[in-house]
């Protein structure tokens, strides 16, 4: 502080050990610099306290199971890791962080995980441990994932805590998936980033998680077929849900010949993916034959789970062509198959059902399904998902002219929506915002929305519906009767 301004230092803060070089010279020896206070109390550690804590600079949070099945060897049973564990937390090494689900969680402090990260290096010993520490998160993400998705057994809010887990290990996943790409193991790597998909995707995280997908599958190394074509498929999920539909295509079709030049028969989710990007381009027919395609493939390979969605997105397609009766049908039969599955598919279906009502006129129908979508959504905190639910009641709403709620819902929906960088559920946010001031009869803010809403579209290649035109060309009328062309050109320009 007498030599640096705040800014300097936080600038510098990165590298401790040199920043915090120069102490006290009258002070001890180990007082004068941070390195040296930490070397003191590190060399009064037994040999395995030692061995263990450097070992721990792995985690970025842990239980004692975790670090049992990652720390322990012949230099340190695990029978001694709760042990040496204790010692370290009675010498203030080791933080006894907050209890999860019955289980007591610790962490080093930064100062003290980067100096113990230092010790691991030095010691020969990183690698190994660090391919036990992304070998562990991958069994265990391959546990949950295993449970998560199937009928029965475990109950729904056991799902709701396998979520919350994944999202509270996610900085040991990327400290794994870090690890996977320094030895370039493409293969664990790729496995990881298929199980972590549902997460990426339930709490809006989808840049980053594709951002790994495409570290991944752009290396070279040894990968099964089947591993790199599930990769492909979930990386169209992904794609998807960015808007870019161009690239779903592309990596549900590279999946599905990937995975059938293999001999593999899990097809149903590029198939479904091939579904959506056509319903998207408006070729109706072509996404019908790709969604029963998937619903049987599905059904062939006995996953419920893929069955259950892939009707709802069947029952989509159907509503697209005006088919409505059947739609209600095909979402129906959904809700049966995914009756005691993950709520997370209940919650797709059910919000499905609200965009159908919608569409009927029955706007007491549609807000009881999006409020049923909502509040599974919200147990897992889905945010993209709640968005759309908050967005469906605000269209009820303002239906119903219920300005107070529209508002309400609107306004939350686009808080999740900016959070999560949902760019064309912002613009179709701001659409609706321009609906909400036409009938509070503010027509200038009416312009600026829709002038927003629009050219937000326009640049995300995404035009306004015949529909969002006929229904801005009518909120525009008025405001050009109240204001005058000029002005309203001014406005949404």
């Amino acid at each position: 502080v007498r030599a640096l301004s705040i800014e300097q230092i936080a600038d510098r803060v990165a590298d401790r050990f040199q920043l915090l070089a120069t102490g006290d010279r009258t002070a001890p020896l180990r007082q004068q610099t941070l390195r040296a206070t930490v070397d003191w109390s590190y060399e009064l550690l037994t040999e395995p306290e030692q061995i263990l804590l450097r070992r721990l600079s792995v985690f970025a949070g842990w239980n004692l199971e975790m670090a049992e099945e990652v720390c322990a060897d012949e230099a340190i049973p695990a029978g001694q890791v709760l042990d040496l564990l204790a010692a370290l937390i009675d010498k203030s090494l080791v933080t006894l962080d907050a209890e999860l689900y019955g289980h007591a969680r610790y962490r080093l402090l930064d100062t003290i995980k980067e100096y113990a990260a230092d010790r691991l290096a030095a010691s020969g010993e990183q690698a190994a441990i660090r391919r036990r520490h992304s070998a562990h998160m991958l069994r265990l993400l391959d546990g949950i994932v295993a449970r998560a998705f199937v009928r029965g057994d475990p109950p729904w809010p056991e799902r709701v805590a396998m979520y919350r887990r994944i999202t509270v290990e996610r900085p040991n996943y990327r400290a794994a998936l870090s690890a996977c790409l320094d030895r370039g193991d493409v293969q664990e790597g790729l496995r990881l980033c298929c199980a972590l998909r549902s997460q990426w995707i339930a709490d809006g995280t989808v840049t980053e998680g594709s951002g790994w997908f495409d570290l991944f599958l752009g290396l070279d190394g040894e990968v099964a077929p089947i591993v790199r074509a599930r990769a492909l498929m979930l990386r169209a999920e992904l794609a998807f849900e960015q808007q870019d539909y161009t690239g779903a295509g592309e990596c549900a079709r590279a999946g599905l010949d990937l995975c059938r030049a293999a001999g593999g028969t899990a097809t149903a989710g590029g198939l479904r993916m091939l579904a959506l990007v056509s319903l998207r381009a408006g070729r109706s027919q072509e996404a019908l034959a790709s969604a029963d395609a998937a619903v049987e493939a599905a059904r062939a390979a006995r996953d419920d789970w893929e069955e259950g969605i892939t009707l709802s997105t069947r029952a989509a397609v159907l509503a697209r062509q005006g088919r409505l009766a059947e739609a209600q049908r095909t979402f129906e039969a959904a809700l049966e198959v995914l009756a005691d599955n993950n709520g997370w598919g209940l919650a797709q279906t059910w919000y499905g059902l609200g965009s159908l009502a919608r569409a009927r006129g029955d706007h007491a129908a549609a807000a009881a399904h999006f409020a049923s979508a909502l509040r599974l959504y919200r147990q897992i905190d889905a945010r993209p998902e709640i968005a759309r639910c908050l967005a469906g009641l605000a269209w009820v709403a303002l239906s119903e002219h219920d300005l107070g709620l529209a508002a309400a819902s609107l306004a939350e929906c686009l808080q999740h929506s900016l959070a999560t960088g949902q760019r064309l559920a912002i613009a179709r946010g701001i659409q609706a915002a321009a609906v909400l001031a036409a009938l509070r009869d503010q027509p200038a803010r009416t312009a600026r929305l829709e002038g927003a809403a629009f050219a937000s579209l326009e640049a995300l290649g995404h035009p306004p519906s015949a529909s969002a035109r006929a229904r801005s060309g009518q909120l525009l009328d008025v405001a050009r009767r109240r204001l005058g062309e000029p002005a309203v050109a001014q406005l949404i320009a």
